[in-house]
């Protein structure tokens, strides 16, 4: 269980890190159609819809304030410009891009935000 849950605090951190500087974003995300991308929900209606669809998650993720705070800079963002950052680090990064979007390591932290992103909108 105590693996499990470091598992996917990692992947969280590192979908949140997916278009910072220090990360890359998902090679499988179809440009402009990844909900990271795409996405005009704010954090916190993020961090809601992630707290009603897997309060378990949420709650661990609240305890990592850097992915908090990578997933808040992202947000921030507009999403032309996370786009950008998106297109800019793909090419920079291809076989770090495609580790974190296919590796079966990030498999339940990606499902966590994507489906906390695909809701966020009534959050």
């Amino acid at each position: 269980m105590k693996r499990m849950k470091y598992v996917l605090m990692g992947g969280l951190v590192a979908a949140a890190a997916a278009l910072t500087v220090t990360g890359v974003a998902s090679a499988d995300a179809p440009s402009g159609n990844h909900p990271l991308l795409s996405t005009t929900c704010s954090y916190d209606q993020v961090v809601s819809a992630m707290k009603a669809n897997n309060p378990k998650a949420e709650a661990r993720f609240e305890k990592h304030p850097k992915a908090q705070e990578r997933l808040k800079k992202i947000l921030a963002m507009t999403p032309a410009d996370r786009q950008k950052k998106y297109d800019e680090l793909k090419e920079k990064h291809p076989k770090a891009a495609e580790r974190l979007a296919n590796g079966p390591k990030h498999e339940k932290a990606r499902a966590v935000l994507n489906k906390a992103l695909e809701t966020c909108g009534s959050h």
